[in-house]
């Protein structure tokens, strides 16, 4: 006969049933919960002509909060009703509550196995449903009900560390940002990401978190990595942001906040032939630069008919052109330069959007196909381990149908406009 019982219900039914079971939650039904605390959800079994035992735990699932089901904590019962022996199984969730109200434990249907002391006799299996119970959460001291992800334990550590030469940045470097918390009595599930913010002129990108669980007499120490390369795509000072980190102390019940240092970053220029390839593959314009800076007669004319203010006008509107960032970003990718394929991927998007700043990130959601992401992950991971001569395919593959899908979505400009995507040398200025 199947049976569902709360606690203080086992003397009323050990005269009826084989099987009792037992759901209660640590702090009780009637009592408090804090947003982020670890609720126990315990399930006790016990068994009347055998040892009972759950095989396989149901599946709970609660709106609202974070499940875990702690690894080897089930422990055996043995219990006298009325003068008649039970003998059984305790299992436990831990719940950590992410919102003030109500947490609901919903009915759930147990699968439970007897086992008679005679093992010759196979198992008996005897199928019950639990009541639903809940109790109230509200949000710590120092917190409001609206606050999200808020953590709450006897002990957290936090930690940071920062991999690239600061002192000596340029534009397409990339310096990796890390943080390491490690909190004491919870899983590491409760250690939501870390928000980086936006910085202008700089990318980022972000490595799968890293995150360990150990458990010491039933205490659990999470531990959660977060790490993040910062991309330059500007020169010039830049300040990446402090992060702080909050929490609810059980210790000393008191909402404390650990402030990670920021760092202002002096970011340097690159030449522009820095992020070229090398000089026999610049043949296809070799020539008319020779032309624009050595022929005596052309440069006398330049000079004493147009000034040499004209001079450095063509010269840097040849150089701030979309084709000719397009061939130097072409060639760097080609040739797997890191450095050089990021300072040119940022100056090509500058060509195309040349009122307003785009990471490259911004720049792909607009034009670029879902393969951007993957050839941006292969730059970012190549800036990070400093991968030597990595393969760019994909994220040229990109560049070219995003070139293509903003030709045809800008609007036609005058000789700055975007070129065909194949031009010949005559059409190229």
């Amino acid at each position: 006969m199947p049976v569902s019982l709360l606690a203080g219900h086992f003397a009323r039914a050990a005269e009826t049933v084989p099987v009792i079971v037992k759901v209660s939650t640590e702090p009780k039904e009637d009592g408090e919960a804090l947003v982020g605390s670890r609720v126990r959800v315990i399930i006790d079994v016990l068994g009347r002509d055998g040892w009972a035992n759950v095989p396989t735990l149901p599946m709970l699932e609660i709106p609202g909060a974070i499940v875990y089901e702690p690894d080897g904590q089930s422990t055996r019962l043995n219990d006298n009703v009325r003068g008649k022996s039970y003998s059984g199984q305790r299992n436990e969730w831990w719940v950590y509550p992410q919102r003030a109200g109500k947490l609901a434990i919903p009915a759930m249907e147990i699968a439970v196995a007897i086992q008679t002391f005679d093992p010759k006799d196979d198992a008996k299996p005897v199928s019950t449903t639990t009541q639903a119970i809940a109790l109230d959460v509200v949000a710590p001291p120092g917190f409001d009900d609206k606050d999200k992800d808020v953590l709450v334990t006897t002990g957290l550590s936090v930690q940071q560390s920062w991999n690239g030469d600061a002192e000596s940045m340029k534009v397409g470097d990339g310096i990796t940002r890390t943080i390491t918390r490690t909190i004491q009595s919870a899983t590491p599930l409760v250690l939501t990401p870390i928000v980086f913010a936006d910085v202008n002129g700089v990318a980022f990108y972000a490595k799968q978190p890293e995150t360990s669980v150990k458990s010491d007499r039933g205490e659990l120490t999470g531990t959660r990595t977060d790490s993040i390369t910062y991309v330059f795509g500007r020169k010039g000072e830049i300040s990446l942001p402090p992060i702080d980190v909050t929490w609810f102390d059980t210790n000393t019940h008191r909402r404390q906040t650990k402030t990670l240092d920021g760092v202002t970053i002096s970011v340097a220029d690159v030449p522009l032939q820095s992020a070229s390839v090398p000089i026999q593959d610049q043949g296809r314009w070799r020539l008319r630069e020779i032309g624009y800076l050595f022929l005596p007669c052309l440069a006398i004319a330049c000079f004493f008919l147009l000034g040499r203010n004209w001079i450095k006008a063509r010269w840097s509107t040849r150089e701030e052109s979309e084709a000719f960032a397009f061939r130097r970003l072409r060639k760097a990718l080609m040739s797997g330069q890191v450095s050089a394929s990021t300072t040119a991927l940022q100056a090509w998007i500058d060509s195309v959007h040349p009122s307003t700043y785009l990471t490259f990130e911004q720049f792909f959601a607009a034009y670029g196909p879902s393969s951007a992401e993957t050839g941006l992950d292969s730059l970012y991971r190549a800036i990070d381990t400093g991968q030597p001569e990595p393969d760019f395919q994909t994220l040229l593959d990109a560049v070219q149908r995003a070139r293509a899908n903003a030709q045809e979505k800008l609007p036609k400009r005058t000789k700055s406009a975007l070129p065909p995507l194949n031009p010949t040398a005559a059409s190229v200025r």
